[in-house]
């Protein structure tokens, strides 16, 4: 189980990488109507332009994603990564902690989504999955 959960927070780190890389910008790239050849501005030109001093502070506010309908483990080490802390609760309201015997399927959590301040603690409501 513990593999699966680091495959998955290495899945959703990848995907996050990759979504923050891509973009739709056109102005990296130039084309030459009489040669037919394109030239783009290199990795670290375009590194060197964007650098600021903010881009290497820490954040102090971080945007909560929708985790709901995933395991709760997985659930916990995502928001780990941003800077958040969870707790997880049943339909009750009663604190659950997880565990390798049962699984957790998160149904709700609050806030759904927003930027908070990092540290905020995100509340995951939980069900046994299969019941």
């Amino acid at each position: 189980m513990k593999s699966s959960v680091i495959r998955s927070v290495v899945a959703l780190v990848a995907v996050a990488a990759l979504a923050a890389g891509c973009s739709d910008d056109s102005s990296d790239e130039s084309s030459d109507a009489t040669t037919g050849t394109s030239a783009t501005a290199s990795a670290t030109d375009m590194a060197d332009a964007d650098a600021t001093p903010q881009d290497t502070a820490s954040p102090t506010e971080v945007e909560v994603l929708d985790i709901t309908y995933v395991q709760l483990q997985t659930a916990i080490d995502t928001l780990g990564l941003r800077g958040l802390e969870a707790k997880a609760v049943d339909a009750d309201g009663n604190e659950v902690t997880p565990d390798e015997d049962t699984t957790w399927l998160v149904v709700d959590q609050d806030p759904i989504e927003g930027v908070v301040p990092v540290g905020t603690v995100v509340t995951l409501t939980v069900k046994k999955q299969g019941s």
